[in-house]
């Protein structure tokens, strides 16, 4: 749910006039992204309980235990980027800080599509229950589209 609201917000950003309505998407950002990190976290610590308690090791929960590690460092990073952002917002007023801004918010952006795809690829991993060589597929395929897309869209945003 967190990643289809970060969606949604990637798609706003894009599209905004100016610093006051970037602010609005910021605060709106922090809520979602700190409620994300407890879910991930939770998540995280329930299936390494699983695989111990119950099930023995599974290479495809193995699999999405990194991706979700992968995940909450992507938002670790994305909420120390939007911080630095949101310092330039308040204290810069002219239509080139804006710009400014706009253009250093690409990495930002890029890390919400990096945790769609590895979100993405968490679901393929729990539908398909692959056994180790097609998880260790799945997440070096993964991992390299994921990293492949957040390479373009810096690109994209910073051009």
């Amino acid at each position: 749910m967190s990643w289809t609201a970060e969606g949604v917000m990637v798609y706003q950003i894009s599209n905004l006039k100016n610093s006051e309505s970037l602010m609005t998407q910021f605060k709106i950002h922090k809520r979602i992204n700190s409620i994300g990190m407890i879910f991930m976290a939770v998540t995280i610590f329930t299936g390494v309980w699983l695989m111990i308690s119950n099930w023995g090791q599974q290479y495809w929960i193995s699999a999405a235990i990194i991706s979700l590690t992968g995940i909450v460092v992507a938002g670790l990073i994305s909420k120390r980027k939007f911080s630095k952002i949101s310092d330039l917002l308040i204290t810069g007023s002219s239509n080139e800080d804006f710009v400014n801004v706009k253009r250093r918010i690409a990495p930002v952006i890029s890390t919400v599509y990096f945790k769609l795809i590895l979100g993405t690829l968490i679901v393929c991993l729990m539908s398909i229950k692959p056994n180790m060589i097609g998880s260790i597929v799945f997440v070096l395929t993964g991992w390299s589209l994921a990293i492949l897309i957040f390479k373009i869209t810096s690109s994209r945003y910073n051009s």
